[in-house]
């Protein structure tokens, strides 16, 4: 599996120790290490926006040397692949190696999201959301944005229009395995199997997939219920 669950334990630990503390000095530092600069405007002729979130959200890092970077403003941009950082309308983008794990604050209260670099190699050296983690699988979301190029016919004069693009792509991920799938109740039953068990458990406790949260507890019911030597199926 992509996400190791001592890996985040640990990293999330060290948010909640440091996160107040003043121990290393540099706790809530802006010096991002070996991360580069990036320029305002290069997609000022594109229509749209490769980014994740409308608008920049306030969330947190921490780096390979166990400093904690918080409140900063940030986004993921889809068509690079990379988590980018704003200060003072300086853009900067994060390097994956040294920061692995973010966490964006959400809209409701004490609501985190968090992204999770990945070395699984689907989804290599990408930061998907992650949805469900559990003990043997994890559902992830991956967000992507491409550029669109078309010539247009403008007053009598041909000119190229460019737009962004996106699509969030959904993933199962079992034994290191990720799968593509459609975030429905057809889709994920075949992908765990066990067709009977789980259909009645989705009629007994009304599930819908309207929203991630139905989603969550089908998962949670298949590891709870040892369902988890399965491989996936194709």
């Amino acid at each position: 599996m992509i996400f190791n669950r001592f890996t985040i334990l640990f990293i999330l630990c060290l948010f909640i120790l440091f996160g107040n503390s003043n121990i290393f000095g540099q706790q809530k530092t802006y010096l991002m290490l070996n991360s580069k600069k990036i320029e305002d405007g290069r997609y000022k002729d594109v229509n749209g926006s490769p980014y994740l979130f409308d608008d920049w959200k306030y969330g947190k890092t921490m780096n390979s040397k166990a400093e904690l970077v918080d409140s900063i403003l940030i986004n993921y941009n889809g068509l690079t692949n990379n988590m980018e950082v704003m200060k003072n309308n300086v853009y900067i983008e994060l390097d994956a190696y040294h920061y692995p794990l973010v966490v964006v604050y959400g809209d409701l209260p004490g609501e985190e999201i968090f992204f999770r670099r990945s070395a699984n190699k689907t989804l290599l050296n990408r930061y998907p959301r992650m949805i469900y983690n559990g003990l043997e699988i994890a559902i992830v979301e991956d967000f992507i944005s491409r550029i669109d190029t078309k010539k247009v016919n403008d007053v009598g004069k041909i000119r190229e229009s460019s737009t962004f693009v996106n699509r969030k792509n959904y993933y199962f991920i079992k034994d290191n395995n990720a799968k593509l799938f459609k975030l429905n109740q057809k889709s994920i039953i075949k992908l765990l199997g066990h067709k009977e068990a789980l259909e009645e458990f989705v009629k007994q406790e009304k599930l819908k997939f309207n929203d991630e949260s139905d989603l969550i507890k089908l998962l949670e019911f298949y590891e709870k219920s040892g369902f988890n030597d399965q491989q996936i199926k194709n």
